[in-house]
């Protein structure tokens, strides 16, 4: 069973294509990473200057571990700076995939 991770945030005004930047560097980050196993950016359909990040790992002490290097913590930081606070909702699942 994989560890998956879903983040949600809304930027603030002017601030959207920084905002999906910052996304993707986190990914580029995640990719290099040992337990990583794949992720997406996410354009919000309905509700412009929102934005999402899935990433799935092998497991959730993977997951913490990558959480904490310098690397993450400094790209999550300037995402805080361009997001609104009331705007973002983290959340963590167990998930497999379907079977036949």
């Amino acid at each position: 069973m994989a560890y998956v991770r879903l983040s949600t945030l809304r930027a603030m005004n002017g601030h959207e294509e920084q905002v999906h930047d910052l996304m993707t560097r986190l990914l580029a980050f995640y990719s290099q990473q040992e337990g990583y196993i794949e992720g997406y950016v996410l354009d919000d359909a309905e509700n412009p200057g929102t934005y999402g990040r899935m990433s799935v790992w092998t497991n959730a002490a993977a997951a913490d571990r990558i959480a904490q290097l310098e690397s993450n913590l400094a790209i999550r930081a300037e995402l805080d700076r361009v997001v609104h606070e009331d705007g973002r909702n983290e959340r963590a699942f167990m998930g497999e995939p379907p079977t036949a």
